[in-house]
């Protein structure tokens, strides 16, 4: 009697919890997704302010010509 209480305890459980355990693997998921467009993102950024600082360079250099 009391294995069949916890089978069925057991069984109940996992039932309520597939959704939630699906809605954690889809957020994990979209997480994923956004932390490879940061990374991404983050490239661009770091390359921006690279040409940036070139361009500004340069033009410090013809001021002072």
């Amino acid at each position: 009697m009391n294995d069949e209480l916890l089978k069925s305890v057991s069984e109940l459980l996992d039932q309520k919890l597939a959704p939630l355990q699906q809605k954690i693997e889809v957020v994990d998921d979209k997480l994923s997704r956004l932390e490879e467009k940061m990374d991404t993102l983050a490239a661009d950024v770091e390359f921006t302010y690279q040409k940036t600082s070139r361009n500004e360079l340069e033009i410090n250099r013809l001021k002072q010509q």
